[in-house]
């Protein structure tokens, strides 16, 4: 593939698996975009049906993981808002592998301001974590604080999730204990800011840091998947 054009790899995902998404998306995207959006739209269909195949506390652990990608998403619908990025510019972008299905997901894109955004989000973390910066989303100016606290209460949910009670669990958690550590803004070399500029987007403690903290929760964007958008 490192050898063909752009038409070439085309054409070649479109003789394979991803032959659906590219027959459906041909007609609105064509060349790179087209590649993208169809690999990105097989994502999501992978990361569902390998979901749909787990069961029990498995198939909880698992949703939780992949709601990674609503936070992702939603992330994504805020600075759009904010920037005044086209509807069609954000859709791209969006990758509907959580709990959101994409129709919801393209409400919030479609919603004309940020309140009315996170009226849609009540009852989610993305609610719970700028109520806990006591302003309406209109009146936030510093959202960066919004994306560390929602960060914190995701992956606080997520580890609570994931109990060391086997030795599976135990793996599960090691690695995203290892993740959150990476994430960890002191854990980076001090040429990039680490040791001793410790800032607000603290995740909660992995194996590195230890502080014995954890972020206030009273609950994710669902307690089991798919629970879909907020009524």
């Amino acid at each position: 593939m490192l050898q063909m054009e752009i038409p070439e790899i085309a054409r070649f995902l479109g003789e394979r698996e991803y032959k659906p998404e590219m027959l459906a998306l041909g007609a609105r995207y064509s060349g790179v975009d087209l590649i993208e959006m169809a690999t990105s739209r097989n994502l999501t269909k992978t990361y569902n049906d390998i979901y749909n195949f787990c069961e029990g506390q498995l198939r909880a652990i698992v949703g939780r993981y992949l709601d990674r990608y609503d936070l992702q998403n939603i992330k994504t619908i805020v600075r759009a808002k904010i920037y005044g990025a086209s509807a069609e510019e954000v859709e791209e972008d969006l990758v509907p592998a959580g709990s959101f299905p994409i129709e919801f997901l393209r409400q919030l894109v479609e919603a004309p301001t940020l309140d009315d955004v996170f009226k849609r989000l009540e009852g989610t973390i993305y609610a719970q974590a700028l109520a806990g910066l006591g302003d309406r989303p209109s009146a936030v100016t510093k959202w960066a604080a919004w994306e560390d606290r929602v960060s914190r209460l995701y992956y606080a949910d997520l580890l609570q999730s994931v109990p060391p009670s086997t030795e599976a669990n135990r793996l599960m958690r090691e690695f995203l204990e290892r993740e959150i550590d990476i994430g960890q803004p002191e854990n980076a070399p001090p040429s990039l800011g680490g040791q001793g500029d410790v800032r607000s987007r603290d995740l909660p403690p992995g194996r590195i840091r230890d502080d014995g903290g954890g972020a206030e929760r009273d609950g994710s964007a669902r307690e089991a998947r798919p629970h879909g958008p907020p009524e």
